[in-house]
């Protein structure tokens, strides 16, 4: 399903993976293809982004490791 994402060998970059949507999608690609963020439940693997106080070059050192961005946070 999601194999055109891995074609680079980069990884996709869930913003918002402890919540459920974002929970999920983590959990389906898992650790080795996804990065997940996170603010108040902390996720395996997991990087600490506050979408409302931070710039997202604070939470992520090297975005060209990223092929795609989904955003899935909720307030």
């Amino acid at each position: 399903m999601f194999e055109r994402l891995f074609e680079n060998n980069k990884k996709v970059l869930i913003i918002g993976a402890s919540g459920f949507v974002g929970g999920y999608m983590l959990d389906l690609l898992g650790n080795d293809r996804a990065v997940g963020t996170y603010h108040d439940e902390p996720t395996s693997g997991g990087v600490m982004f506050d979408v409302r106080t931070m710039a997202l070059a604070e939470a992520i050192d090297d975005p060209s490791l990223f092929s795609h961005a989904f955003v899935l946070f909720g307030d």
